[in-house]
């Protein structure tokens, strides 16, 4: 001010009142809190101040937090009313979460309204590229930052949002799950089944009927140790031809091979069904319903690839077939083998995720009572049966990373392709058909 003071006025004496002044300055102490016009007139001419009067030591706080931020270039602490703003921008990621980390320290008393600059948002790309987060791009949009992009897991997610507090950067994060990678999943069920089955001896009928054809007669001698010799006479109406001698072996193979595959979105779930529908009636309440019971091969999975080439996938599988054998009046079971798990292996391995191996034997044996007791002669009145059945079940899962130019899409494009081509001249309209 120019002149010497000749008058101080404060217009709101709640708020501020004058101490004291001179010729060169004056004392001015708060009341209460809020805010007034403070007048001073000089020779020269008068003056006009505001004087804001705050409850609590604002200017301490506003010396720490200056003290706390230390020379930083673009970024300006300033007291506004009660409050401590941080304005200006950032050069660097560093700068702004120094002052973000100010906001935390210092409690609400601060805020921060830096902006960013084009070097930090630039630098913070180079965080996400040296963290292996290469799909994840920060953008800058009046002055705010904006994460885009997506990455594989909930895994990396999670590192994503550690980043961003450990740099204390407070953006905008539009970042995805999923949706980046394309994984095709192959599956292998290999079944191998052997069958067997024995008949040895001599199979005599169950029953006898008189029909006035002829009668099977004969001994049988029977010499116990140290005994008189008995003779069995065997007197029946049974014909010859009723009898028969087993000597059977039969041997059967099967082999069993699905191969379903299925491609799908990273951290997106997938199913499908290769098969039919059996309708079966279900009958409740004097009510007739039919229900459709699908088979054939069935898969779901849910798989997720991360920037390190793993791949996590969460699998149901199942392959059925309808089985007469098993049918309960007159509706038909159903042998299924399913399995259901979660894998984490590299893009392009497979692993074994089912071995399943079993052995089924039986025997049956069909003798006449007491006559095939007889050791040595009562293998005569005797039948042996043997049963026997083996199964090797074996899964194989292999993930794998591709894209529409990968080389497995390519060649299957190609193949199907070829395939239509052979198969458009026999179904269209010919003379010699």
């Amino acid at each position: 001010m120019r002149g010497t003071i000749t008058k101080v006025q404060v217009l709101n004496p709640s708020v501020a009142d004058v101490a004291n002044y001179s010729t060169r300055g004056a004392t001015i102490v708060g009341v209460g809190a809020g805010s007034t016009e403070l007048l001073v007139t000089t020779s020269r001419r008068r003056y006009k101040f505001t004087v804001i009067v705050s409850k609590v030591e604002v200017g301490r706080v506003f010396k720490q937090v200056r003290a706390f931020l230390g020379r930083i270039e673009g970024i300006y602490p300033r007291l506004i009313g009660d409050t401590i703003v941080l304005s200006g921008s950032a050069l660097t990621a560093d700068d702004y979460g120094r002052a973000q980390r100010a906001v935390r320290l210092f409690g609400n008393k601060v805020r921060n309204l830096v902006r960013f600059k084009p070097s930090a948002v630039e630098q913070v790309n180079q965080i996400f590229q040296r963290s292996g987060l290469s799909q994840v791009r920060a953008r800058l949009v009046g002055g705010t930052i904006f994460l885009e992009g997506s990455v594989d897991s909930k895994a990396e997610d999670a590192k994503v949002k550690a980043l961003l507090r450990s740099y204390g950067l407070n953006v905008e994060n539009l970042v995805k799950i999923g949706g980046g990678k394309q994984i095709l999943i192959d599956v292998q069920f290999v079944e191998m089944r052997k069958r067997g089955l024995k008949r040895i001896g001599i199979q005599w009928p169950s029953t006898f009927a008189v029909d006035g054809q002829g009668q099977f007669t004969g001994q049988i001698p029977i010499s116990p140790p140290g005994g008189q010799q008995i003779q069995i006479q065997l007197a029946s109406p049974i014909t010859v031809s009723q009898a028969a001698v087993n000597l059977l072996f039969s041997t059967g193979s099967a082999r069993l091979l699905a191969q379903p595959k299925l491609v799908c979105g990273s951290g997106k779930k997938a199913e499908f069904l290769v098969g039919g529908e059996v309708p079966i009636v279900v009958i409740n309440n004097n009510a007739v319903n039919i229900d459709f019971k699908p088979f054939g091969i069935k898969l779901k999975v849910a798989p997720v690839a991360d920037s390190l080439g793993n791949v996590q996938t969460d699998i149901f599988a199942e392959v059925s077939e309808p089985d007469r054998s098993l049918a309960v009046l007159n509706v038909p079971g159903f042998r299924t083998r399913r399995f259901k798990t979660s894998v984490s292996v590299k893009d392009g391995a497979s692993i074994v995720l089912s071995g399943l191996f079993t052995n089924t034997e039986e025997k049956s044996v069909a003798k006449w009572p007491f006559l095939g007791h007889i050791p040595i002669i009562g293998e005569l009145f005797k039948s042996r049966e043997f049963q026997e059945q083996k199964t090797t079940l074996v899964v194989f899962v292999t993930p794998k990373v591709v894209s529409p130019k990968h080389p497995w899409v390519q060649k299957t494009i190609r193949n199907i392709q070829k395939l239509y081509r052979a198969y458009e001249d026999e179904v269209g309209w010919q003379v010699f058909d």
